[in-house]
């Protein structure tokens, strides 16, 4: 008789404890993500102020991160839980800002370089597609960010994503501009600038430029890169000016 009052006793014990222990594991999930975010802001931040990671991409990362943080933080607030779904997209996020931290190769689903990879994949949809008149047959690639006549060279980083390019990118500053531009030697060459308007993390940044070519061959305009199966998507957004 003692033995059937003993386990309707400890069964209902049993089924109280049990929510407690999957609070423990859900707050773990929790602090687990707070933490790993916690750790890459300080890694991307000390790569920054070392000069190992543009500031460019450094924003774009130190966005993505916060992201998650904001996020998990939500989601514990207010479910009091972080779903399994949730947690382990949560934790692939972090992972692709890793990787590209320490320049690991990602998977199809990683952006490749980030704000600067999306950048560099603008600059050749410019090369392949402008009005310009020279197109390839200019010497040289003037590469430039920022707007209007006053441009800054590009940072190493997107210069080594540029390297390959033919006619050769050089940095803005190594060419002339005025009536046309020209490059070191004299020869007609093209600038092209482009401006960063806005990153949403790593996969997607909106930006604003064109190319030169001289008073009468000139273009602005803002493009769209999207991370898209495993490469750069690029596309015009708005209107496009060309003279």
């Amino acid at each position: 008789m003692r033995l059937p009052l003993l386990s309707s006793i400890l069964v209902p014990l049993l089924c109280i404890a049990a929510p407690s222990h999957a609070q423990h594991t859900d707050r773990s999930d929790s602090d687990y993500l707070q933490h790993r975010a916690a750790s890459l802001t300080d890694r991307i931040e000390r790569a920054m102020r070392q000069h190992k990671l543009s500031k460019q991409t450094g924003a774009s990362l130190l966005l993505s991160v916060r992201k998650v943080q904001t996020l998990a933080g939500n989601l514990q607030t207010r479910n009091g839980t972080i779903s399994r779904p949730d947690a382990d997209s949560m934790n692939q996020q972090l992972t692709d800002v890793e990787r590209t931290l320490t320049r690991q190769p990602g998977s199809r689903a990683t952006p490749i370089g980030g704000e600067t990879g999306a950048m560099a994949a603008t600059f050749r949809y410019l090369f392949a597609n402008n009005a310009s008149a020279l197109k390839a047959r200019a010497s040289t690639y003037c590469v430039g960010t920022g707007s209007g006549g006053e441009l800054a060279n590009p940072n190493p980083e997107l210069m080594k994503a540029l390297a390959g390019t033919r006619p050769k990118v050089v940095p803005a500053s190594s060419c002339r501009r005025g009536n046309r531009v020209v490059d070191a030697a004299g020869r007609p060459a093209l600038i092209f600038n482009l401006a960063t308007v806005q990153c949403d993390g790593l996969d997607n940044c909106v930006f604003e430029g064109g190319y030169y070519e001289g008073n009468v061959s000139a273009s602005n305009g803002r493009y769209r890169a999207r991370w898209v199966n495993g490469r750069w998507q690029i596309t015009p957004e708005g209107a496009q000016a060309i003279s």
